[in-house]
C-alpha cells in the first residue's frame, strides 16, 4: 500500500466516525472497523485486485454454507433449542456438552466465561434466497445475518435492541426516516421505517415477547426479494433468549487478562473459504485476534480476511492464525510466549463441523 492510499483511508475513516448517526440498522463503529480492516487485508493480499468487502455489505463475512430450498434454512452450525441455560452449568456440566450442541436458555442472560459467541437472536423460517446463515456478537453488535455468499446476493440482518425505550428514528438528516404502520408480528406492535428521498433503507421493527424491540434490516438483491409477505413471515418465525454458538476451536489455559470482546462465525463473501472465524480479545487497550478457517489455497478475486502479517499454523485441514491489529504486545501475551504462545493454547476441533465446541475458553 502507498503512503497517499493509507492518507486515502485513513481521511475516509476519520469522516465515518465525525459523521452523523445513520439509521440503526447500520453501525458506524462496525463500519470503521471494516474500513481498518480493508487496510490490513490489502497489505497482506498475495494476489493482484483482491477483492474487498465494502461498508454496504458489511455483514456478508457472516455468512454460512448455503442450504437449499425454501422452508426453514438450517445454518450448519448446528442452532438445536436444548433446554439448558448457559449460565447455570457447573463445570462438570460445561464438559459433558455434546460437541455442537446449542445450549438455549428461555431469557437473555450474559454469556458464560466458555462460551464467547452466545446469540440473542435465532431465524426461524427463511426463504431459498437466504442461503446460510452467520453470527456475530459483541462490542460491534450482537446480531443473527442471511443471505447470498456474495457482494451482489440479498442479504438481511436480524437484531435485538437494548431493553429500555423505543428507539429513536433518525429524523434530522438530509434523508429522514419515515416511521409507517405495519401489520402486528405474533400480534404485538410493528412498523416500517422508510427513508425520504432513497430506495435503499427499508427496516421493519417490531415488539417482542420480552417487550425489547427488534428489527430486519436488508439490502441487495432485487426489490421481489424483500415482499412485505416475505419479511413479516421472516420477522414472526425470529426466537430470542440465548444461544450459544459452537465453533471449531478450543482454548487451553488461557491466562485472566485475555477475554472475548468480539466473536463472529460466517461465510466471506466472494471467498472460496466455506466459512470463517474470528474471535477478538482486548487485552491492556491493545486487541489481540485469533481466527481459524479451513487451509485453502486462494483464487483470483477473493476476499482476503483476518489480521495483517498474522503468525499461523495448520492442523487437522485448518488454518489458525494469531495477530496484534493495533500496537505493540501486551505484556501478557509477551508472558504467554508471544504469539507463538497463544497459538500453543489453541486447539482445534476438525473439519467435521459435528465436532464443533461451545466450550471455548476452558481456563
Amino acid at each position: 500500500m502507498t503512503v497517499d492510499e493509507h492518507r486515502d483511508l485513513t481521511e475516509r475513516l476519520v469522516a465515518v466516525a465525525d459523521a452523523p448517526a445513520p439509521s440503526v440498522g447500520f453501525d458506524t463503529a462496525w463500519a470503521v472497523r471494516q474500513g481498518r480492516a480493508r487496510l490490513r487485508r490489502r497489505r497482506r493480499a498475495s494476489i493482484g485486485g483482491a477483492a474487498v468487502l465494502t461498508a454496504a455489505v458489511l455483514t456478508g463475512t457472516l455468512l454460512l454454507e448455503p442450504g437449499a430450498g425454501d422452508g426453514p434454512v438450517g445454518s450448519p452450525v448446528p442452532v438445536a433449542p436444548a433446554a439448558t441455560p448457559t449460565t447455570a452449568d457447573t463445570p462438570a456440566d460445561s464438559a459433558a456438552r455434546t460437541p455442537g450442541a446449542v445450549g438455549a436458555s428461555p431469557t437473555a442472560v450474559p454469556p458464560a466465561v466458555g462460551d464467547p459467541l452466545t446469540s440473542e437472536v435465532r431465524f426461524g423460517w427463511l426463504p431459498a434466497w437466504a442461503a446460510g446463515v452467520g453470527y456475530q456478537a459483541g462490542t460491534h453488535g450482537q446480531a443473527a445475518t442471511a443471505g447470498g455468499g456474495n457482494d451482489h446476493s440479498p442479504m438481511i440482518r436480524l437484531s435485538l435492541f437494548p431493553a429500555g425505550p423505543e428507539p429513536a428514528i433518525d429524523s434530522t438528516s438530509a434523508f429522514p426516516q419515515v416511521k409507517s404502520p405495519a401489520p402486528p408480528v405474533d400480534g404485538r406492535t410493528a412498523y416500517w421505517l422508510t427513508r425520504q428521498g432513497s430506495a435503499g433503507d427499508h427496516i421493519l421493527r417490531w415488539l417482542t415477547p420480552s417487550g425489547r424491540w427488534a428489527q430486519l434490516y436488508w439490502w441487495g438483491g432485487k426489490p421481489a426479494d424483500y415482499s412485505d409477505e416475505t419479511l413479516l413471515r421472516i420477522a414472526a418465525g425470529a426466537s430470542f433468549g440465548a444461544w450459544d454458538v459452537p465453533l471449531p476451536l478450543w482454548f487451553a489455559g488461557l491466562t485472566e487478562p485475555f477475554r472475548p470482546e468480539n466473536s463472529s462465525i460466517g461465510r466471506p463473501a466472494n471467498s472460496s473459504l466455506p466459512w470463517f472465524a474470528e474471535i477478538e480479545f482486548r487485552v491492556e487497550g491493545r486487541t489481540v485476534e485469533v481466527t481459524v478457517s479451513p487451509d485453502v489455497e486462494p483464487v483470483p478475486g477473493d476476499t482476503v480476511l483476518g489480521p495483517a502479517s498474522p503468525t499461523c499454523r495448520t492442523e487437522q485441514g485448518l488454518k489458525v492464525c494469531a495477530a496484534v491489529s493495533d500496537g505493540a504486545a501486551p505484556a501478557a501475551l509477551e508472558q504467554l510466549g508471544g504469539l507463538n504462545g497463544l497459538l500453543g493454547l489453541v486447539r482445534v476441533t476438525g473439519l467435521d463441523e459435528g465436532t464443533w465446541t461451545t466450550d471455548v475458553l476452558r481456563r
